[in-house]
């Protein structure tokens, strides 16, 4: 296609040297002769032999022209040249044919044919069809290209241009009422209409005021019509949600060759600015009056020449006493002289000051004030005046005060925070260091505080936590320093002790008043901590050594039973990058599933009949080796990975079941070990029983266990999911029994069918009298309150013996069999099968 600018100076034939022709003919004599003759007088030529050929080189180079015969095999010209108008309406065809039929020219000029020449074709006659081709396609783009040229600096004006079709001769209203035209984007942006479309045919006079409209048809009959032109007016336009825009306005009507209006321009300025801006100007006399700041103007003598009425409201001075005065009328004599000089050169150089100080007030009051004072200056280039503005600050001082101290506090229980704890340690190591003492840092968590939580509600929690550091502020000097680190952990830092043992014994008497239980909403709470110690210089020589090593004795005061204090060795920190370590590679494996199922049978006394199995959880790591659960599960528990594995243990356990099932294996039950964490989780329930319902389990045949641990962690959660547990059928097992403080009322609560016995009463039940009491004692409760008992860690046969005379019933440990794999166990259970 044409890609040059044609000028108007250029011929039509030097204009047709620019363009491109497609020739299509099937006579290889006519076409040869033809191309020779086309090739010197236009830019480019392609050929074509018929129709189909020459419509995919159209496609392809997209000519300026084309010249076609009619008749060709494939495709003749006229379906060629139908389908190009399709595509282009512009493009000049030219028909060549040797066959003067009707029926060939009518279809030509149905499709828009420019030239129809009869075969032979005359050179004379094909140059002259040329050259108007040529002449057609300039005159369009010359024509294309002035009209563009006028829409760019139509829409580019900054000035808003509306086009108006004028109102017959007989209207009322003459032009004003005709209809929009035309519009470039400035009368758009301010009428706020996002597109022509939404004006073009609308009546103008929508767009103005109707207040407006009796006054703009008077300027129409008076001055636009005779003169064809009303000189700039301010006038409102209405924008598209009805807000009136303030503009200047230049009517220009342009008239037909018969001197009749044949539309109307508008040149439209939008000076909503310029009236903000006078309305300022209007305001700037009041605002000196109405300021809110005190304002004082004085001469270049510094004697007051005005005063505002802020001015008398914040210094008691009225206008009268201020006036013909120096503003050191206000001095509060706080401020050192060289104060004032460094204020007045900064003045007399760069014209301004602004800063705080303190002045005095007409009753004598001190009050502290933001003051700034521009030199205003005069033709001569010195000062005329100088203008001070001025507010009271006291509100700001005392919100600045309170923003500092809440910056530095913990919002909850008001003790100081991270921040202002390291200022704290960093001004003790200074006093330790200058007095040859020691600092003690203690790291205090409260232990189960999720629990209280979970259990009885944020709110509840808040209330204890400010019981909790109220309690412990009045156990400390009060040069120590008590912070709540965030959470539930807070760090005491003990000023100049002598030894560390000082800070053991701060230690155990916070300790002892944290044990006194609190009652929050009639609830008695029983709170307790683990207290990690650190001494400086000791145990590091900056803050952060020493929190983080603190924090590390307190993770251990933890792991030792929780309610004690350890002091912090060289060692915790090994033993936490170990810990990290291991984290890691158990996140790994709960990912990859790296874990196994042991069973170990469980079985009714005095038979030894195998009658359920006890699922355990076995983790080998390919670097680690096994990995006992005691290690592996606290800190599942900890990262709360354990409910993830509990979820796989729980599912691969019914799995398991129901393939033995499948076997022709006996019915056995499957007992699981839950988490107080598994417990606590609101969907649970409806996770085991999806579980159950994805592997075809019965409820009846899966056992769950419960340790009194968890129990004491969250006796509510507990109630309420053993309860929907056995609503499903499942047997509740209370696990570990006697190793707590067991609430013997929250047996039947926990809808509970069976106890278990821990292993550490029937490891001394031949040797001790003691254990053997307490077993006795669990097996008559049980049985008094309609349960199922059972014993594990049961090691030899004088255990299993002596268990069956004391009435128990179940029994588990190395004695009956060891925890094994899931092939062993099914060897286990077919031997039993079949009698053997």
């Amino acid at each position: 296609m044409l890609d040059h600018q044609p000028s108007p100076a250029v011929s039509d034939a030097e204009y047709l040297k620019l363009l491109s022709l497609l020739y299509v003919e099937d006579d290889d004599e006519i076409r040869d002769q033809l191309a020779q003759i086309l090739r010197r007088r236009v830019g480019s030529l392609h050929v074509a032999r018929n129709g189909l050929e020459g419509l995919e080189l159209y496609r392809k180079h997209r000519p300026d022209m084309v010249i076609t015969d009619i008749l060709m095999p494939v495709m003749d010209g006229l379906t060629m040249a139908a389908t190009i108008r399709e595509q282009d309406r512009l493009t000049p065809i030219i028909v060549t044919t040797a066959f003067e039929r009707s029926d060939y020219l009518i279809r030509s000029i149905d499709i828009g044919v420019d030239k129809y020449v009869i075969k032979p074709v005359r050179k004379g006659l094909l140059v002259e069809a040329l050259h108007k081709c040529a002449h057609v396609l300039r005159s369009d783009t010359l024509l294309r290209e002035s009209e563009e040229r006028y829409r760019i600096m139509f829409q580019s004006f900054r000035v808003g241009i509306c086009i108006v079709d004028p109102m017959p001769e007989d209207s009322d209203r003459t032009v004003i009422g005709g209809h929009v035209r035309d519009c470039n984007q400035a009368f758009l942006n301010l009428t706020g209409h996002a597109s022509l479309g939404e004006l073009a045919g609308r009546p103008y006079a929508g767009l103005i005021p109707e207040s407006e409209l009796p006054a703009l048809a008077e300027r129409t009959l008076a001055q636009l019509l005779p003169n064809n032109v009303i000189d700039e007016r301010e006038r409102d336009f209405l924008r598209v949600d009805g807000t009136r825009v303030p503009t200047l306005v230049q009517s220009i009507l342009r008239r037909d060759a018969e001197h009749r209006p044949s539309e109307l321009w508008e040149l439209v300025s939008d000076i909503s600015e310029q009236k903000r801006a006078s309305a300022q100007l209007q305001l700037a006399a009041r605002v000196f009056e109405s300021s809110g700041e005190g304002i004082m103007i004085t001469d270049s003598d510094y004697r007051i020449v005005s005063v505002n009425q802020a001015f008398t409201q914040i210094t008691g001075y009225t206008a009268e006493e201020a006036e013909g005065r120096k503003p050191s009328l206000l001095s509060s004599g706080l401020e050192h002289p060289a104060l004032y000089e460094k204020m007045w050169a900064a003045i007399h150089t760069a014209g301004y000051w602004q800063g705080e100080l303190w002045n005095r007030r007409k009753n004598g009051q001190v009050y502290p004030e933001w003051l700034s004072i521009t030199a205003l200056v005069g033709p001569d280039g010195k000062a005329s005046h100088y203008i001070g503005i001025f507010s009271d600050i006291t509100e700001r001082k005392c919100a600045e005060e309170h923003i500092r101290y809440l910056a530095q506090h913990d919002a909850l229980t008001g003790l100081p925070n991270r921040i202002l704890l390291h200022d704290r340690l960093e001004h003790a190591f200074a006093c330790a260091n200058r007095d040859g003492k020691l600092v003690g840092l203690l790291f205090l968590d409260l232990d189960n505080f999720k629990t209280v939580n979970d259990s009885l509600g944020h709110p509840v929690g808040d209330q204890l936590l400010k019981e909790v550091a109220e309690r412990l502020t009045k156990q400390l000097r009060a040069s120590d320093t008590i912070c709540r680190q965030g959470g539930d952990e807070f760090i005491v830092v003990l000023n100049t002790i002598a030894d560390a043992n000082d800070a053991s014994l701060i230690a155990e008497k916070l300790q002892a008043a944290l044990a006194v239980p609190v009652v929050l909403n009639d609830e008695e709470l029983n709170i307790s901590s683990s207290i990690g110690i650190c001494v400086y210089p000791n145990d590091g020589n900056d803050a952060e050594t020493l929190i983080r090593n603190a924090d590390a004795a307190m993770y251990y005061a933890k792991r030792a039973g929780r309610n004690t204090c350890r002091f912090f060795d060289s060692s915790m920190n090994e033993a936490a990058r170990e810990r990290l370590e291991l984290e890691k590679r158990l996140r790994r494996a709960v990912q990859d599933k790296r874990f196994e199922l042991y069973f170990q049978p469980q079985v009714a006394l005095p038979s030894g009949r195998l009658i359920g199995a006890e699922a355990l959880l076995r983790w080998t790591d390919p670097v680690l080796g096994p990995i006992p659960p005691s290690r592996f599960i606290p800190l599942a528990e900890e990262t709360g990975l354990i409910l993830q594995l509990g979820n796989w243990v729980l599912e691969q356990a019914c799995r398991h079941a129901m393939d033995w099932r499948r076997a022709g294996l006996p019915t056995i039950k499957v007992a699981i070990n839950l988490s107080a964490i598994e417990l606590r989780q609101q969907d649970f329930v409806a996770q085991v029983r999806d579980v159950l319902a994805a592997t075809g389990m019965a409820a009846d045949t899966l056992e769950v266990e419960i340790t009194e641990t968890a129990l004491m962690e969250d006796t509510k959660a507990c109630i309420l999911a053993t309860q929907e547990l056995s609503a499903l059928g499942m047997t509740i097992s209370l696990d570990d029994f006697g190793t707590g403080f067991s609430n013997m009322s929250y047996l039947q609560r926990l809808s509970v069918d069976k106890l278990k016995i821990d292993y550490s009463f029937v490891r001394n039940l031949t040797s001790d009298e003691h254990s053997r009491s307490i077993v006795h004692a669990i097996i008559g409760l049980a049985r008094n309150l309609g349960m199922e008992v059972i014993a594990e860690g049961v090691e030899t046969p004088e255990q299993a013996a002596m268990l069956v005379e004391q009435g128990c019933g179940q029994a588990q440990g190395y004695y009956f069999g060891r925890p094994m794999p899931v092939t062993e166990f099914i060897a286990r259970l077919a031997r039993q099968d079949s009698g053997h």
